[in-house]
């Protein structure tokens, strides 16, 4: 399975997992390869928000081989345990921060607008909220529930709990985009 766009990682990995859960008598091996082209996507014009992305987005790719075979669980390096996928380019507001169009020149390119840190802060809020439940011990759960219940039912003043995912997450891969992102998600996760 392959995927060209850095959207279908997530689509192709849930896929993968679909397909691999129900195979469970069956061995089964599935490759997912993802490939970066800056040539599609790449901007040659003066447009400086459309220009950006050639410095972010480039040519590389990635490649994962996973299995639902119990004997490679011993030479596997990690475990795929959840996958989280959201969507948040219903509003205008969103799916504009990312946009293919024409700049004055009529040279087509990726415009990445200044809402971009705020739109992705909001996607990442989600998918870790989303994940929360599945991958947090039972007290770091118990301590947010405590928290929004005295905000909402209580209506105390207090700010709510942020969760030590240090507790069942061994390693984090942060898509680095710029000291903003990396700053962001350092500030609202308590990571250091």
């Amino acid at each position: 399975m392959d995927g060209i766009e850095r959207l279908l990682d997530q689509t192709e990995m849930s896929r993968v997992e679909r397909i691999l859960n129900q195979t469970d008598e069956v061995k089964a091996l599935r490759r997912v390869a993802r490939q970066e082209y800056l040539r599609i996507t790449g901007c040659r014009g003066n447009d400086r928000s459309m220009l950006v992305s050639n410095c972010i987005f480039r040519m590389g790719g990635t490649a994962i081989l996973l299995s639902n075979c119990s004997i490679d669980r011993f030479r596997s390096k990690y475990q795929l345990t959840h996958t989280v996928r959201t969507h948040k380019g219903v509003d205008d507001f969103t799916y504009n921060s990312v946009l293919q169009q024409e700049d004055e020149d009529n040279v087509v390119g990726i415009k990445l607008s200044n809402e971009l840190i705020v739109v992705a802060g909001d996607a990442i809020k989600t998918n870790i909220t989303t994940l929360d439940p599945l991958v947090l011990p039972v007290s770091e759960r118990l301590l947010v529930l405590m928290t929004k219940l005295a905000k909402r039912v209580f209506k105390m003043n207090i700010n709510m709990y942020v969760p030590d995912f240090k507790l069942d997450i061994k390693h984090f891969c942060i898509h680095a985009g710029g000291p903003a992102v990396l700053d962001a998600m350092e500030k609202n996760l308590q990571m250091t």
